[in-house]
C-alpha cells in the first residue's frame, strides 16, 4: 500500500547549491484526507510555498501561500 503523502527531496546543483541545501516537496492527492507527519527541525530556515489548501503548523492553520520559516531547533508536528 502506498503512502497518502508524496514526499520528495532534490539537491540543487551549481551556484544555487551554495545557498540552498535542499528543496523538499510534499503533496497529498486530491480527494485524500489530511495527513499528519512529524518533521524534525534541522536548525535551518526555509520558505514554504503552499499551493493547496491551508496547512497546520504547530496545530495552527496557515492560509498564507508563502511563509518564511526562521531558524529553529524544535520539532514541528
Amino acid at each position: 500500500m502506498s503512502s497518502p503523502l508524496l514526499f520528495e527531496i532534490h539537491f540543487p546543483q551549481g551556484r544555487l547549491s551554495l545557498w540552498v541545501q535542499a528543496i523538499w516537496s510534499a503533496q497529498v492527492l486530491i480527494g485524500q484526507q489530511g495527513v499528519t507527519r512529524r518533521l524534525v527541525a534541522d536548525a535551518g530556515s526555509g520558505i514554504l510555498f503552499n499551493l493547496g489548501v491551508p496547512v497546520l503548523i504547530d496545530k495552527q492553520e496557515c492560509q498564507d501561500q508563502v511563509m518564511f520559516q526562521p531558524t529553529n531547533q524544535r520539532d514541528f508536528i
